[in-house]
């Protein structure tokens, strides 16, 4: 059976009033839902393709050398940050530095993906990609073993839930990084981050302690850098402990 487009825009209409409609007699916050279902439905999907590179060297936990297409260049994983190592090194700093070394080496191919929407180097000219190895996301792997937190999350990212699981795991086994873990209190309330990009707003629920749902990186032809605060690049990986307004950022 085919349905005409003004069937559609009709019946689409009616779902979300119903939405509302729902929401406001179960006080279910409408934005954050709306936006855990766009973050559902996009979710692995704004990869770009991927890129097969070669291994030149390993420098640390979370950055590495690699030859595409002729080229070489330094690589950033997105979304996480290890310990540091070389002059002032910090502890597990060698140990992440070791085991993404290994793995790099034992891979049979090596891939990379930048986001489409959002940056794909940073202020050191280093290229800030997902990288994987063979079949699996490397740093979902790194992120298991405690070698690594959820960090410099500035857009929407196409991995990003599964790194917070991945990153579960460790918490959830006390490993590494997170073997003196412990939760954090925070108070019974509720605050309000607004994403704010020119005369667009969009205002979203958050309860204290609880990361934001981020909203779609804005679709358009300059590259996005990410949401910022009094200028500075606010990373989406902390907890919200106060209401915040969210400016977008381009290049």
């Amino acid at each position: 059976m085919k349905f005409s487009s003004s069937f559609k825009i009709i019946f689409g209409f009616l779902a979300v009033l119903l939405i509302a409609v729902i929401s406001s007699v179960y006080h279910i916050d409408f934005n954050k839902f709306i936006n855990s279902v766009n973050d559902n439905l996009t979710n692995d999907s704004s990869a770009t393709k991927k890129i097969k590179v070669s291994l030149i060297n390993c420098i640390d936990g979370d950055t590495a050398r690699f030859n595409e297409d002729g080229n070489t260049y330094t690589y950033r994983f997105l979304g996480i940050n290890t310990p540091e190592v070389g002059d002032n090194p910090e502890e597990y700093g060698e140990s992440a530095r070791d085991f993404t070394c290994e793995k790099l080496k034992n891979a049979d191919n090596i891939y990379i993906s930048y986001e489409k929407t959002s940056s794909h180097t940073d202020k050191y000219d280093r290229h800030l990609v997902w990288v994987y190895v063979d079949d699996d996301l490397l740093q979902t792997l790194i992120l298991k073993e405690g070698l690594a937190k959820v960090q410099y999350v500035y857009t929407k990212l196409t991995y990003l839930n599964k790194l917070y699981k991945a990153e579960d795991v460790a918490i959830k086994n006390r490993l590494g990084l997170f073997k003196n873990y412990k939760e954090d209190v925070y108070e019974d309330k509720t605050y309000t981050v607004i994403f704010k990009d020119g005369n667009k707003r969009n205002e979203v629920s958050v309860k204290a302690g609880s990361r934001v749902s981020i909203i779609n990186n804005p679709a358009c032809d300059i590259l996005f850098s990410g949401w910022t605060v009094n200028g500075n690049l606010f990373d989406l990986s902390r907890p919200i402990t106060n209401d915040i307004i969210l400016e977008a950022s381009y290049e």
